[in-house]
């Protein structure tokens, strides 16, 4: 950890009962310590300044969730996610491995966090935004658009994605800023099987800050898997009619 490089972003588990789990900048006062570094008493005759032993999820914050998650009661977990999500908790009650949807759902919310931003996959549909409600399908050929589209991030924009081949009655949608990591919305929404499109709102609560936002949908099962993703962004007020 050199003096040149860059600070880890501070990422946080939302949701789960327990202080919030976080990477920390080094020490202000010169001294650097290791992220999730716990010190354990020394034993079997060890020398007193022996170095401790990181425990076994240091420096992977997916691990160090399901070591939470693994903590929590399914009552605790069933909370947790419902207040995280706006989840019905008779809802999460019949999900066949709440722990599996648990995990699956720490590792989305963190991916884009740590370890930088990934691009869509090719493999993927692509969400097209517009700020108005279309009156028929979106435009063709915009499954991998040049460059992302524009928007001002004060007016809510619609997200429209292909679901005709998609057979449940709800996905997972997550909202991303990727320049400066931000978690800004990840929650359920009900779709219509085999419907052609699906669209959802977003609608943030207040003005969106500059940057690259990034907006994923996934199954809405246990395996959470990707079903479509896009990119947008939001110009510096000074660059806005540009």
């Amino acid at each position: 950890m050199g003096g040149g490089e860059p600070s880890p972003p501070i990422v946080r588990a939302t949701g789960l009962s327990g202080p919030p789990l976080a990477q920390e900048p080094p020490n202000p006062g010169g001294s650097e310590s290791q992220a999730n570094d716990i010190r354990v008493p020394v034993t079997g005759g060890a020398p007193p300044d022996a170095p401790p032993r990181p425990p076994a999820y240091a420096g992977n914050p997916a691990a160090a969730l399901g070591a939470v998650i693994d903590s929590l009661r399914d009552d605790e977990i069933i909370a947790a996610l419902s207040t995280a999500t706006h989840m019905d908790p008779e809802e999460l009650r019949d999900v066949r491995d709440l722990r599996a949807l648990a995990q699956r759902m720490s590792e989305v919310a963190m991916e884009d966090l740590i370890g930088g931003a990934a691009d869509p996959g090719s493999d993927l549909d692509t969400v097209y935004f517009s700020e108005e409600a279309l009156s028929g399908d979106p435009p063709s050929g915009d499954r991998a658009p040049a460059k992302p589209r524009t928007f001002s991030g004060k007016e809510p924009i619609l997200a429209t994605f292909p679901t005709a081949d998609y057979p449940d009655e709800r996905v997972f949608m997550k909202w991303t800023r990727l320049d400066d990591p931000e978690l800004v919305l990840f929650r359920p929404y009900p779709v219509t099987p085999g419907a052609r499109y699906s669209e959802v709102w977003l609608r943030p609560d207040s003005n969106l800050r500059p940057g690259r936002y990034k907006v994923t949908f996934y199954s809405g099962d246990e395996t959470m898997r990707p079903l479509a993703s896009g990119l947008y962004s939001v110009p510096s007020p000074d660059k806005i009619g540009d």
